[in-house]
């Protein structure tokens, strides 16, 4: 069963983008509710009950939101899920789930040109909601069943959502995305042993909470995974760290790399090399990367600039890079923003033959990805945005957990990449900074997070993913 939200939207100029809202919501909402049954020849339990989890073996825009991005460390202690799960008891399965989805919708203040402007909020989480729609559609075929409750999550205070029905029969809770409602929404779920996901938002605000499980990998799990991938691939003395002269902040991202080049290649490793640039020289210097190039092998730099206040010291770096380099060889490790950025070119993206570490990545080449777009084209007379991605294969893979797992799915799922449209899921726990109990071997868990990153890599005049 799934129930939504009835809502009048304002109308606007826009006739087609507003039927195209309208429809969204009106083809789901004026039904009233959903039936989704699945037949099953196995034995499951059908109450809210759950063994306690706790007494088992501990088994452009910025759009990722990193919030107190600098204080997320990246534990290198992170273990797979099913390193520590190996004595757990079989998962306690039901024939029906319940989910509450706090989305950010935010309907009622939104104005008639947020709701045609397909870069707004508003809409962007309109066109998330309907890649939702479509993946509820998917997993009824797949023979999940789940109860589904769509919340608007800026609709009141959530401490007082969290006592209504909705939330309390919950199996699941997926958001909210605002970051005082997510620490408090984590708690009630910790408490009541209810499973509580962020698909939007990493924070350092949630902690020995093995309830929660967080979808965006952090920051720092971008950091690790562009020196991995630079580190394996050439030695430490081709490959130098990117930042600004007396910038604090530059310096400081410096010492993560250097920590997981030692961490991935052993305490005896090379370290990498550090050029920090006048910032003014990008613009009117002769010269702004002095000798750093090589002329017999490749040279490698590594921009860990993330905010979009970093995008003009981004932009400027490529350009010079791209005019310094001349005839040599350069690869160019970039954040999400390069991609994001509205004026980073392609002749930089090629010049610099770029790689890109990021969590999600749509390849129009992908059967699966054409047959999508037809089907969201013909369900909403539109075509999808990254969003209506990112919605069809979160809840697809929360459905799927669900049924294979049961409602504490974040201890025993791992590395699941079957079928997603744009991302994949590498689920790993975080060790608590406190000691097992005494007498007890279990390690305790901080909490749960998603570390899936892919490096794409700029060839043909396209990105394609590496192997």
């Amino acid at each position: 069963m799934i129930s939504v939200l009835n809502h009048q939207l304002q109308s606007s100029g826009n006739k087609l983008s507003v039927f195209f809202l309208l429809f969204v919501f009106c083809m789901v909402s004026c039904g009233g509710t959903k039936e989704v049954v699945r037949t099953s020849s196995r034995t499951k339990s059908t109450t809210k009950t759950r063994t306690n989890k706790r007494n088992r073996g501990a088994v452009k825009v910025d759009t990722v939101k990193w919030k107190n991005a600098e204080r997320l460390k990246r534990s290198s202690n992170s273990k797979k899920v099913e390193e520590v799960s190996k004595s757990d008891a079989a998962p306690e399965l039901k024939d029906r789930y319940n989910v509450t989805i706090f989305l950010p919708l935010d309907t009622k203040s939104a104005t008639g040109s947020d709701l045609t402007d397909m870069g707004t909020r508003a809409t962007r989480y309109l066109n998330y909601y309907a890649g939702v729609k479509l993946g509820l559609d998917k997993l009824e075929q797949e023979g999940v069943s789940l109860n589904v409750n769509i919340e608007e999550a800026d609709k009141g205070n959530i401490s007082s959502r969290l006592r209504g029905r909705s939330a309390r029969n919950a199996d699941v809770i997926i958001g909210p995305q605002k970051t005082s409602d997510l620490v408090t929404t984590a708690a009630y779920g910790n408490k009541n042993e209810i499973t509580v996901v962020s698909p939007w938002k990493t924070t350092s605000d949630i902690e020995d909470n093995d309830s929660y499980l967080q979808l965006l990998p952090s920051l720092f799990d971008h950091y690790y995974k562009m020196t991995e991938n630079a580190s394996r691939n050439f030695d430490a003395d081709q490959i130098y760290l990117i930042g600004r002269k007396g910038n604090n902040t530059d310096i400081k991202r410096f010492k993560y790399f250097q920590k997981y080049n030692r961490e991935i290649n052993g305490t005896n490793a090379d370290p990498l090399l550090e050029f920090l640039v006048e910032e003014d020289s990008l613009l009117n210097g002769e010269t702004a990367y002095d000798d750093i190039f090589h002329m017999d092998k490749t040279t490698v730099v590594i921009f860990p600039n993330y905010r979009s206040s970093d995008e003009k010291f981004l932009y400027n770096g490529l350009r010079r890079l791209n005019v310094e380099k001349g005839m040599r060889h350069v690869i160019a490790y970039t954040m999400p923003l390069a991609m994001d950025s509205d004026i980073i070119t392609f002749e930089q993206y090629r010049n610099l033959n770029m790689r890109v570490v990021r969590s999600h990545y749509v390849d129009p080449t992908d059967i699966r990805v054409k047959d999508f777009k037809r089907q969201y084209f013909y369900t909403y007379n539109a075509l999808p945005t990254e969003e209506a991605f990112e919605g069809y294969d979160m809840i697809r893979f929360i459905g799927k957990s669900l049924q294979k797992y049961g409602s504490d799915f974040q201890f025993y799922v791992s590395n699941d990449d079957d079928g997603y449209l744009q991302t994949a899921f590498d689920i790993e726990k975080v060790p608590s900074k406190k000691r097992p109990a005494r007498g007890s071997e279990i390690e305790p868990i901080s909490y749960f997070k998603n570390v899936h990153l892919e490096i794409l890599e700029f060839k043909n005049n396209k990105f394609y993913r590496t192997k």
